[in-house]
């Protein structure tokens, strides 16, 4: 059950004007703390759209009987009191500082409507959202009264505090035109006190919506006569779902709360047994361009999304998501200040993203771009002038499912093994601008394309009006068109992250011509098929067998008949007769009879497979497989249903008896973490480096060890996935 709460706050009025107080109802979870309500004072400004709220602080403080109040840490970065319930009030500061809130959210998900994705989101206060500044040594909060204000052009000038823009003022309007393309926004400009050398920095934060997303830009200008050296840095106490206050007296030492929250990080995922993870972090280029935080990675319901390099963001060059009693220290500068304890697990996360500090010449500016929000849909904003993006007056999203689910159970052959193989993709086009003129999309038609494994049904297929352009018209300012919306059936003959493009066009012959494209990922397992290519091909086998003979007289597990195939795998010395399917083993496979022709892959079917790694008669897929790799060449394969991250994969060494990650066993020299593929398509080897190479079920795979080592394997958890077979995996 929800709990509406009336709080006291100013909300900046939509033409640029803050002012007068109003109540606000909003959704306040029974478990954040108790707020004296008659006695605090939030005044904010609030940008929202349809899905999603951003809330800023301007002044004031919240009465809150809770720890602790701006100046209980004292710099001691080691305090993890922040939150513990107290009886009597603590100031927690308003200004400077920003909260999240969906408003709809993911369309499709109900139960995340009005939910916080920051900690007290809806009354943005204390270190739960903010910045900081690292000059030299020193760090300056955004929104701390004893190290800066909010910037004034004169004595009468008022403050540059958080506000409201409906559209451009004609003062930025001039210097910049094309603004007026993007939206509403709020602005503000936050100056530092003066540096030792006298300087003054100053920061000018924009923040837009596109979508589901929060756009943060922050432009840092050094406005001394000599160069600083200025690094930046912004804090998310993430929420997805209500907190869950622990019973543990007020938490232990890690504060009050154990809540739900995986972040999903591409390279890193997540494996069985799931459950809550240790800190991360993530330095240089192994930042990655986005992660996502699931309140249930099989089951999600609340989500949060932080693009950090896609589109025109900004890379941080510091990622870490941990414990937020660890990071929230606005004395602290975390990529040398953070030392998480290695074997704890988070309860109550958070993330930080820094830039590191750069040299900040007299008058020069430094601009950074950051995105945060739901994220259900996969949109597109922004196009190329050159190499650099460039924000566009429209957004292209595309919506479909994360993940096809693996369900044995009912499938009847030849039907592929999926609880459910169709599928919606939905698409919108969202305009952003504000100006009317040539930004407006006029005569908007959207086509889809499907990559291998997907497949568009037409009247022939008992699916009708599904033809793969669909008209969208015109869309309004400020406006999303309502969506358009295709069937699309897995057909089993592909397993991975495989593609769904879209496409939207503008075709007004008085407009722009403006278009974009899409490309959504939905990840499919294997199912009991795959397909056959012309020529050898580099392959394993995802199930097991009651008979994993591989000549057996009157065919085999694949459906091979002996003498019709050659099936060959590496001994370490030579290529050798393929006796027996094993899962996670690599092997050659040629058929050499009635086989496909160049560009014409030829389906095959495995009805007695049986799921790997089953927990005993439950149908789940839930129990690590290990595969020994002699000193050399080997060949290998994923014995799952699901792709799986490289770099999830453990590495036991048995010299040492010890299990470390993947990345720890490259950096000891046990194995290269370079795998090979055989692309068909080209009759060549894809070499794989990349930090989120997934091992495809039915492909193989070389990799050289150094040293006798065993692979652990644990069962992947992909968002929204599930595998279901009969007892004993069939």
């Amino acid at each position: 059950m929800r709990h509406a709460v009336v709080g006291l706050c100013c909300v900046a009025a939509i033409m640029a004007l803050a002012g007068a107080a109003c109540a606000q109802i909003v959704y306040y979870p029974v478990t954040y703390p108790r707020v004296d309500w008659a006695s605090s004072s939030c005044v904010k400004t609030t940008l929202e759209n349809a899905y999603i709220r951003c809330n800023v602080g301007q002044a004031g403080t919240m009465k809150v009987y809770a720890e602790c109040d701006d100046d209980d840490d004292g710099g001691n970065k080691s305090f993890r009191g922040d939150k513990v319930p107290s009886s009597g009030t603590h100031d927690w500061g308003v200004a400077g500082r920003y909260g999240v809130v969906a408003v709809a959210g993911d369309p499709d998900v109900v139960e995340d409507d009005g939910r916080p994705l920051t900690f007290m989101g809806m009354y943005p206060c204390h270190y739960f959202g903010y910045w900081k500044l690292r000059i030299g040594e020193d760090m300056r909060m955004i929104g701390d009264g004893g190290t800066g204000h909010w910037h004034q052009e004169n004595l009468w000038s008022p403050e540059m505090s958080p506000t409201l823009y409906a559209v451009p003022p004609p003062d930025l309007l001039s210097k910049e035109p094309s603004l007026g393309r993007t939206g509403p926004f709020i602005r503000a400009i936050w100056d530092t006190a003066p540096t030792a050398n006298g300087s003054v920095i100053q920061v000018e934060i924009r923040i837009h919506l596109v979508r589901d997303l929060v756009r943060f830009e922050y432009r840092i200008t050094n406005r001394g006569t000599v160069p600083e050296n200025v690094g930046f840095c912004q804090n998310g106490d993430v929420e997805v779902g209500d907190p869950v206050y622990s019973t543990a007296g007020n938490g232990g030492v890690y504060g009050p709360y154990d809540n739900a929250g995986y972040a999903y990080v591409a390279g890193v995922g997540a494996a069985q047994p799931i459950g809550k993870h240790r800190a991360m972090q993530f330095r240089a280029q192994a930042v990655p361009d986005m992660f996502q935080v699931f309140d249930d990675v099989a089951a999600p319901v609340n989500v949060a999304t932080n693009i950090l390099g896609l589109e025109d963001a900004t890379k941080p060059d510091y990622v870490a998501i941990g414990e937020y009693n660890d990071l929230f220290h606005k004395d602290m500068w975390p990529p040398t200040d953070y030392k998480p304890d290695p074997m704890h697990t988070i309860l109550d996360m958070c993330w930080v993203l820094v830039w590191n500090q750069k040299p900040l010449g007299a008058n020069e500016t430094r601009t950074i771009v950051t995105y945060y929000g739901v994220g259900a849909a996969t949109s597109r904003w922004t196009y190329l002038v050159g190499k650099t993006p460039t924000r566009d007056s429209a957004a292209l999203a595309v919506h479909a499912v994360r993940s096809l689910k693996y369900d044995s159970t009912s499938a009847m052959f030849p039907m592929p093994e999926f609880a459910q193989r169709e599928f919606k993709v939905r698409a919108w086009v969202y305009n952003l601008a504000t100006d009317p003129g040539p930004y407006d999309p006029r005569d908007v038609t959207a086509t889809i394309r499907l990559g291998d494994g997907l497949y568009l049904p037409g009247e022939s297929d008992g699916v009708p009006d599904n033809n793969a352009t669909k008209e969208i018209g015109m869309i309004p300012l400020k406006t999303e068109s309502e969506p358009v919306e295709w069937t699309v059936w897995a057909t089993g003959e592909r397993a991975g992250e495989l593609p769904i493009y879209v496409t939207a066009v503008d075709s007004d012959p008085n407009g722009v011509n403006w278009q974009q494209t899409v490309m959504r990922k939905i990840m499919v397992p294997a199912v009991k098929r795959s397909q056959f290519f012309y020529g050898w091909q580099l392959m394993s086998v995802p199930f097991a067998f009651n008979n994993p003979t591989v000549s057996f007289p009157t065919g085999n597990a694949l459906g091979l008949i002996p003498g019709t195939f050659s099936a060959q795998y590496w001994n370490g010395y030579n290529n050798v007769p393929l006796t027996k399917f094993t899962p996670g083993q690599g092997f050659w496979m040629r058929k050499l009879v009635g086989g496909p022709t160049w560009g014409n892959p030829q389906t095959f079917y495995a009805p007695d497979g049986l799921i790997v790694g089953e927990a005993e008669s439950t149908g789940k897929q839930v129990l690590e497989q290990r595969i020994k790799l002699a000193r050399g060449w080997n060949m290998i394969g994923n014995p799952f249903v699901y792709p799986l991250y490289w770099r999830q994969v453990l590495v036991w060494y048995g010299a040492a008896n010890v299990t470390v990650p993947m990345e720890e066993a490259v950096s000891k020299g046990w194995l290269d973490s370079t795998l090979f593929a055989w692309n068909t398509d080209k009759w060549a080897y894809d070499i794989l480096r990349d930090s989120t190479t997934m091992l495809i079920p039915w492909k193989g795979y070389w990799v050289y060890a150094r040293y006798p080592v065993t692979l652990i394997i644990r069962p992947p958890v992909v968002p929204n996935g599930d595998v279901t077979a009969n007892p004993g995996g069939s």
